[in-house]
């Protein structure tokens, strides 16, 4: 089945978090993280190199965008008068009470009756698909889509403006940390931080910190850097400030997108024409000529059939996504 980079976006409440944070860790792992265990995410990984972060600067912090969890599933909407009890699931879908789906500019979901399987990272996709398949034909079912989905959170370094240079402080976690004078002393981190232009230097909050430097946007490889020295010894932090589950993107892996009939990733008059021609193609010989996936994107109103009023709902959806 064809993938398509189509879009969810998947409100979630947001909750912030400040604090600082040690240098790297040798390894991550998003296989067991979910919306659910938002919490026991790592904010470490943010400083590791290796992880996978979008990172954007702005005259006054450097902004971080990164995953922290990954889940692949199905989400299903049913009629208004089914229950989810009343069907024999192969897996547990649970109610979506708390989100909103929405598909481009085409509302898929409806809260009260919309209900998400989550499989995890390590979900066979195909089987994914060939189960939602399965749904799709099963009264009262609605819609069935399969997804992979990325939640991400987004935060900020606070010392880290254009004007000022990144700042990386030596925490003295366990009072032991090296004075300003011992770290100054240190010949091999001297010549490093003047190489990327900071400044070994005291802050007003009493701890000793490197200031001034100028490549924010690889404070990453900097801080790894800096905790690779012995004197250090994996001291160095970045203050931060973190929003928690700002958002759930989500892949769809199938298109199964009602009235995009050709495929082309949107809602056209050119698939209002194909529905209205399949219609009379039925009407008159029998036969639409259509797949099976064109005739599920074609029933727009979804009783079973592509007549007349899916082709004129189809030109209405249309009209309404191009005006807006």
């Amino acid at each position: 089945m064809k993938k398509v980079k189509r879009f969810l976006t998947i409100l979630l409440t947001s909750v912030i978090t400040a604090g600082t944070f040690a240098g790297s860790v040798s390894a991550y792992d998003l296989s067991g993280l979910s919306p659910s265990k938002v919490g026991e995410f790592d904010y470490r990984l943010i400083f590791d190199p290796e992880f996978p972060v979008d990172i954007s600067l702005t005259d006054e912090e450097v902004w971080v965008n990164f995953p922290m969890a990954i889940e692949k599933g199905i989400v299903i909407e049913l009629e208004d008068s089914s229950k989810i009890e009343a069907y024999d699931l192969k897996y547990k879908f649970d109610k979506l009470s708390m989100v909103h789906l929405y598909l481009a500019n085409v509302y898929i979901g409806n809260a009260e009756n919309t209900y998400v399987y989550y499989g995890g990272s390590a979900a066979d996709e195909n089987e994914l698909s060939d189960y939602a398949n399965q749904l799709r034909g099963m009264d009262g079912i609605v819609k069935a889509e399969t997804f992979i989905g990325t939640l991400s959170s987004k935060g900020y370094l606070t010392d880290a403006s254009k004007e000022k240079g990144l700042t990386v402080y030596i925490k003295d976690l366990d009072n032991k940390a090296p004075s300003l004078d011992e770290l100054k002393a240190d010949k091999e981190l001297s010549e490093y931080v003047d190489s990327i232009g900071g400044t070994i230097t005291a802050h007003e909050n009493g701890l000793s910190c490197i200031t001034g430097i100028a490549d924010r946007e690889k404070y990453r490889e900097i801080l790894s850097e800096i905790n690779s020295f012995e004197i250090v010894d994996k001291r160095a932090m970045c203050p931060y400030f973190i929003y928690q589950a700002q958002a759930y993107e989500t892949k769809l892996l199938e298109h199964k997108f009602k009235g995009d009939i050709n495929d082309d990733g949107k809602i056209t008059a050119a698939d209002a024409s194909i529905a209205f021609s399949a219609y009379k193609k039925n009407y008159t010989s029998g036969g639409t000529g259509l797949s099976e996936l064109d005739l599920y994107n074609a029933d727009f109103n979804g009783d079973g059939e592509v007549t007349a009023e899916d082709a004129s709902g189809i030109f209405s959806q249309y009209k309404k996504t191009y005006q807006s």
